[in-house]
């Protein structure tokens, strides 16, 4: 394969790492909660009713997380990524910084931004800014964060280790070998 087709897999398995992320969390909180109220023989008894849950919270999941997900990979992702492509700055510390960022700006602008917005005889606009509606944005922007980071770390796994490993389209410039200039008077 070449490194385009390659990178665009890597893209598309890194949208999909949050949708697995977040089935995974909410199926295992679910069956925590749901052993708090079973018994052993009530929980293994039914397996249709275990199934259908598992089946039911898949389909949540993608329908709820995968729009997002792609919409961040694309939209936001994929800029940043041909950015930092042309300037070789695709390192592990840089693909985590800029994928948690890409998944917690936009929530936190939409959460923030469209809390309790009106209008005041006084100013044209404001926005009643109070303890829970900050802590529920940097809950927001931490929780996307984290999803992020988990696509962004697969991202570079698959960038590093399958996508490019020996090329130096891949590399940064720093591990790139020294070029040897000679001067003009040797060419001649």
């Amino acid at each position: 394969m070449k490194i385009v087709s390659k990178t665009i897999v890597a893209l598309l398995i890194s949208a999909i790492v949050p949708v697995v992320v977040f089935f995974l969390l909410g199926y295992f909180i679910a069956f925590i909660v749901g052993i708090g109220n079973l018994n052993l023989g009530e929980l293994f008894g039914k397996p249709t009713d275990l199934i259908t849950s598992f089946l039911l919270w898949a389909v949540i999941s993608v329908s709820l997380v995968a729009p997002f997900s792609f919409g961040h990979v694309f939209f936001l992702g994929l800029p940043i990524f041909l950015v930092s492509w042309h300037f070789r700055a695709i390192r592990w510390w840089s693909t985590l910084v800029i994928a948690f960022m890409i998944g917690a700006l936009p929530s936190t602008i939409f959460v923030f931004f469209f809390q309790d917005i009106g209008w005041s005889e006084r100013s044209y606009f404001y926005q009643k800014i109070n303890v829970l509606s900050l802590g529920f944005t940097a809950v927001a922007a931490i929780t996307m964060g984290f999803f992020g980071l988990a696509g962004g770390i697969v991202f570079w796994l698959l960038w590093r280790y399958w996508v490019s490993p020996n090329s130096p389209e891949g590399r940064p410039f720093s591990s790139l070998h020294d070029v040897e200039i000679k001067p003009s008077s040797v060419n001649e």
